[in-house]
């Protein structure tokens, strides 16, 4: 498991990986044999999302920070 001594930029994202790789193989192996449901929601807008950027994780780290010192 990771510690937050040794959290960088990189291991936010291998961190996710961690917890997404086994659901995305049970999505493949699903859809792969059919057992894949499909849904459309009309209450949500459509977004895609990508990883943090560096900057990214270090406004996050200067925000929780602030909110630790309150």
């Amino acid at each position: 498991s990771f510690t937050k001594k040794f959290e960088t930029h990189r291991t936010l994202a291998a961190k996710q990986y961690k917890i997404v790789i086994p659901l995305m193989s049970k999505a493949i192996d699903d859809g792969l044999n059919g057992r894949l449901p499909s849904f459309h929601r009309d209450d949500l807008e459509s977004r895609q999302w990508f990883s943090p950027t560096l900057l990214d994780y270090f406004g996050f780290r200067k925000i929780l920070s602030e909110i630790a010192l309150n």
